[in-house]
């Protein structure tokens, strides 16, 4: 079988399964024209019960009888397996545990979403408790990861997930072993971030007319240019947050408002201060944020703008520029940024902190764009060159 191939079909009744006198929904998926309506897949897979990518692409049928405190965003969702008390009650308490760590809902949301996924996993093997959560359950769960073709990235941070719970469940005495010990770790593959040059940001200015809805966007992408801050943080960015001072200006980040860990501030300059100013003039009164969204017939309210608002705006701005073949064009003005201000000089410790960032290693990546900078300029200022250009 290649891949998984499977499409969902429809749920089955519930059954009752003796030996852990637990109540499980059942879930008929169709692999390549079969259809098995009692044991699931066990003829067509090594495995006998739902592999991760089954569960990954079945709709949860019963959505209405999930309990109100189980989180229903994230990475996948998941069918719900009732009554399942002792692993559910583990994760419950991972989760209570990183709440008092003050960690942020997003990670939270992170956390649940991938453990929600090994707990479903692990039920349909019928093991619901962290005593039986051994080595062979983690490594089928991992080899079913693989047949799912799931990216290198999803695929650590599932790794990264169990491993800080099964240490977790080490340290409350739940487990009497590591089942990820000796287990080599799954690194995600770092690839050179996307960014813009500078003829794509001169295009993208130029889209911007003198309407409100242009002085806006120029605004909005010269903020983006100048500070790298994410979505998020520009769509949330309220007028107490920004300080000018003649020419100059600082922009505030704070933690508890950001994914940053820690407070920031954040210089920006002459031309980008001209451009705030220019679309504060026009910004509603009554608007709470910055930066405010229009109807679909370009009409200025004082509504928040939106991150699905922001990229949308980016994309049609980019498509006038003609500017095509870039993912996640919000996120590549940060990128923009930080690889600017490398090749300008900064260092690394200065990105960190002007990003937002907790470890050195998130900016490394962008030395990258140093070395090729520097690749550029040998190239031009060769000794060598000038030898043979002179002659």
């Amino acid at each position: 079988m290649t891949g998984c191939g499977c499409r969902y079909s429809a749920p089955h009744t519930s059954q009752h399964h003796p030996a852990s006198q637990r109540t499980v929904q059942l879930i008929s998926f169709q692999f390549d024209g079969y259809n098995d309506l009692s044991t699931g897949i066990s003829h067509l897979t090594p495995y006998p019960y739902p592999t991760p990518c089954a569960i990954i692409k079945a709709r949860e049928s019963r959505a209405s009888r999930l309990q109100p405190s189980r989180p229903q965003s994230g990475l996948f969702k998941f069918p719900y397996i009732e009554d399942n008390m002792h692993l559910q009650a583990a994760i419950d308490e991972f989760i209570s545990e990183l709440q008092s760590l003050d960690r942020k809902p997003s990670t939270l949301r992170f956390y649940r979403s991938l453990l929600d996924g090994l707990c479903t996993f692990l039920a349909a093997k019928h093991i619901d408790d962290t005593a039986h959560l051994d080595r062979s359950a983690v490594r089928t769960f991992f080899a079913g990861l693989n047949q799912c073709e799931l990216s290198t990235s999803t695929r650590a941070a599932y790794d990264r997930t169990i491993r800080t719970f099964v240490r977790f469940c080490l340290a409350e005495g739940w487990l009497d072993e590591d089942p990820m010990a000796g287990r080599p770790r799954i690194k995600a593959k770092r690839s050179k971030p996307d960014t813009l040059s500078l003829d794509d940001i001169r295009a993208l200015l130029a889209t911007c007319d003198d309407t409100p809805i242009g002085i806006r966007d120029r605004a909005i992408m010269l903020l983006l240019l100048d500070t790298g801050l994410r979505a998020s943080e520009l769509c949330d960015l309220v007028l107490d947050r920004v300080r000018f001072d003649g020419d100059r200006g600082l922009v505030y980040v704070l933690a508890g408002e950001s994914k940053g860990v820690n407070d920031r501030s954040i210089p920006i300059w002459t031309e980008t201060i001209r451009a705030l100013n220019t679309w504060l003039d026009l910004r509603p009164a009554e608007a709470k944020t910055i930066f405010t969204a229009f109807t679909g017939r370009r009409t200025l309210t004082g509504h928040r703008l939106t991150p699905s608002g922001l990229n949308q705006l980016i994309r049609r701005r980019a498509n006038a520029a003609n500017i095509h073949g870039k993912r996640r064009l919000c996120h590549i003005w940060r990128h923009t940024f930080a690889s600017r201000y490398v090749i300008r000089g900064g260092d690394l410790e200065s990105l960190r902190l002007l990003l937002g960032h907790s470890s050195l290693d998130t900016v490394r990546i962008y030395l990258t764009f140093r070395v090729q900078d520097l690749s550029d300029r040998h190239f031009e200022l060769s000794p060598v060159r000038q030898l043979y250009d002179n002659n």
